[in-house]
C-alpha cells in the first residue's frame, strides 16, 4: 500500500511538472516573427492591425512583441540609440549584423529588448518584470528571447 501510495504522489508531482513547463508559440502572421513561451501566461486581445502581442502575468511580467514597418529608415545604429534611452542604466548587451538584445534597470524595473531591423520593417520583443523579482523570470525571459526569430525584414507588411 505504501509504494502505491509514493507512485500516485511520485505520478501526480511529475504532471505537475510537465504542466508547469508546457511552452507555446506566437507565430505573427503579418510581420513573419515567432517565439515560445510560458503556457501559463495570459494573453491579451490582439490589435486589429495585427503588428503583435501582449502577454503577461498578474505579478508586473510583460511580453510585448511587434512588427513595424520601418518608415523612417531607421538603422541598427539608429535605432539601438533610441532603445538605449527605454531601458534606463544597461546591465547586458550582446549584438549581430541586424540585431541586437539589451537589459537594464528603470523605474525598479528590469526592462529586456530584442530587436531585428531590416530596411523594410523591424521585429521587437521587449520584457519587463519589477526588478527585486529578476531571479523569478530570468529562466522565462531567457527562454523567450532564444527562440525569438524574425520574419521578412526586407519588405514592408
Amino acid at each position: 500500500m505504501h509504494k502505491i501510495i509514493n507512485f500516485t504522489f511520485l505520478l501526480f508531482f511529475l504532471t505537475i511538472q510537465m504542466n508547469a513547463q508546457q511552452v507555446l508559440k506566437y507565430s505573427n502572421v503579418r510581420f513573419g516573427f515567432f517565439f515560445n513561451y510560458p503556457a501559463y501566461l495570459i494573453s491579451a486581445p490582439q490589435p486589429s492591425s495585427g503588428d503583435g502581442i501582449r502577454i503577461y502575468d498578474k505579478k508586473g511580467f510583460i511580453i510585448a512583441a511587434s512588427g513595424l514597418n520601418n518608415t523612417l529608415e531607421d538603422t541598427y545604429n539608429s535605432e539601438i540609440q533610441i532603445q538605449l534611452k527605454n531601458i534606463g542604466l544597461m546591465t547586458y548587451g550582446r549584438k549581430g549584423n541586424d540585431w541586437f538584445a539589451i537589459e537594464g534597470i528603470k523605474e525598479n524595473k528590469l526592462i529586456y529588448i530584442k530587436e531585428f531591423i531590416g530596411t523594410g520593417c523591424i521585429n521587437r520583443l521587449y520584457m519587463e518584470c519589477p526588478k527585486d523579482q529578476k531571479d523569478k523570470y530570468v529562466k522565462i525571459i531567457d527562454m523567450v528571447s532564444k527562440s525569438f526569430n524574425p520574419g521578412e525584414l526586407t519588405g514592408k507588411h
